[in-house]
């Protein structure tokens, strides 16, 4: 036996083995059920492993949230060298204010923004309405009320802009779609990746930028952190219910303990009292679109 110590090649992922266990025994049975073999040698044989836990997103401390949210994107100057799309500025304030996930973010359509006239309030409609967008489960599908400090943004503004410009997607500029990992693939390398390796056009990603994470860290930070750092915000409100909280998250297991259920619970005005108790503590006066719009054209 060869123990990992003493291993000096790369081992093949789990689904890989799993995989070709199972054409093995595939290929055997049908060499014994046309009489090329006496009995079938890989009947016996089973795979088993050791499942590694799931890793499980950091939160961002006050500290981590006011260095992202004072990073270069957010300032007036433009960096030399970086080019900019609207998704850099409002992606991440997406994530810090919804609590969505980075590909139901990207996914978004235009028409995707709506606005209820009961309460006079708008929202996000998370959906898989388009057969190039990807819910996680069916309690994903949820609606957001827009947090009032979006609407200090600019972000109806952008919307609006992006009807004007007669754009179906909401971040179309500098996003492409991947078939496997949906929309969010480049947006996850462009705040994600800690450091650029060889030709890789992607450079050091915001998060490294804004100093949040360093090469070597052991955390697990990411644009998912913000996710759970809206949760852990919401849930430690003492007027707030845990369902409250799922129902505004799509129910997250693992963080939310609640049972899981199908379709919104609550009513918009319940969905906008619980959004708007979201409170991260940070100052957020310098943050507009209109100035990083013009960023843009420079």
């Amino acid at each position: 036996m060869i123990r990992d110590s003493e291993h000096k090649h790369n081992r093949l992922a789990v689904t890989s083995v799993s995989k070709y266990t199972s054409a093995l025994k595939r290929l055997c049975e049908f060499a014994l059920h046309n009489n090329f073999c006496a009995t079938n040698p890989a009947e016996q044989v089973q795979f088993h492993y050791t499942k590694e836990p799931q890793v499980d997103r950091e939160l961002f401390t006050t500290d981590d949230l006011r260095k992202i949210l004072n990073g270069h994107v957010y300032q007036a100057e433009k960096l030399d060298g970086v080019q900019h799309y609207p998704y850099h500025f409002w992606i991440p304030l997406l994530g810090a204010f919804t609590g969505a996930r980075l590909n139901e973010l990207c996914s978004l359509n235009v028409n995707d923004i709506k606005y209820d006239e009961e309460t006079k309030y708008w929202y996000i409609d998370i959906n898989d309405d388009d057969p190039r967008k990807k819910v996680k489960t069916k309690d994903s599908k949820r609606i957001i009320p827009v947090h009032h400090h979006l609407i200090e943004f600019g972000f109806i503004e952008y919307v609006d802009q992006q009807k004007r410009s007669r754009k179906k997607m909401l971040f179309s500029d500098g996003l492409t779609y991947n078939p496997k990992s949906g929309w969010g693939d480049k947006a996850s390398k462009w705040f994600n990746k800690l450091e650029k390796k060889g030709n890789d056009k992607y450079a050091m990603g915001y998060l490294a930028r804004c100093e949040v994470k360093k090469p070597g860290n052991t955390d697990q930070k990411a644009f998912h952190s913000f996710r759970h750092t809206f949760i852990h915000n919401l849930k430690n409100n003492p007027d707030i219910s845990i369902d409250r909280v799922a129902d505004l998250c799509g129910h997250e297991k693992g963080i939310l303990q609640t049972q899981s259920y199908g379709g919104s619970q609550y009513k918009m005005p319940i969905k906008v009292d619980t959004i708007e108790k979201l409170n991260y503590d940070i100052d957020l006066s310098h943050i507009r679109y209109d100035l990083f719009n013009i960023k843009l054209s420079k």
